[in-house]
């Protein structure tokens, strides 16, 4: 019967113990930790056809123009045409962009993405009106980065992919 009595008294006092202890050490006065909250982007990116980004994709595009001469008239030719190309957007949707579009504006998206953790809402894409003409379009993509600043790409526009052309708004 000592036993029984024993084994009774473990198995019903145990729990209310273990709970009376774990109530003691709850201090109800401590503040609760703070949980830290992903700062929302409060950023809205412009439009294709917002005039500051035409302008700061025109004078990007001078700038390196100016910087990068050209030797025969048929490049200065090319030059002023493709400029004249480069003055009215359209956007292009970002969630359905693949590589069979265009492969250079395909993987910078992608990396964009991955390296800044976006949402194919979080970027605007652009697409330069050059139907027509034997140009190929020319790709602007803008998106907020972590300091609030609307970064600015000029895609497709250099013949070399380890350059790039880039500017904040």
């Amino acid at each position: 019967m000592p036993k029984w009595w024993l084994i009774s008294f473990l198995l019903l006092t145990s729990p209310i113990r273990a709970q009376e202890v774990a109530e003691e050490d709850i201090d109800l006065l401590a503040p609760e930790p703070e949980i830290e909250i992903q700062e929302q982007k409060t950023g809205i990116l412009p439009s294709c056809e917002d005039e500051r980004v035409l302008q700061q994709v025109q004078a990007l595009l001078e700038e390196y123009n100016q910087e990068h001469p050209v030797n025969s008239i048929y490049e200065k030719r090319q030059r002023a045409l493709q400029m004249r190309y480069m003055q009215k957007y359209d956007e292009e949707e970002v969630s359905g962009f693949t590589s069979k579009q265009n492969r250079e504006v395909a993987d910078k998206l992608l990396m964009t993405k991955i390296n800044n953790g976006l949402n194919d809402n979080e970027i605007r894409l652009c697409k330069s009106n050059v139907e027509g003409t034997d140009f190929q379009p020319i790709y602007i993509m803008m998106y907020q980065n972590h300091n609030n600043e609307t970064e600015l790409y000029i895609l497709n526009f250099l013949k070399s992919t380890l350059e790039e052309l880039k500017t904040f708004l």
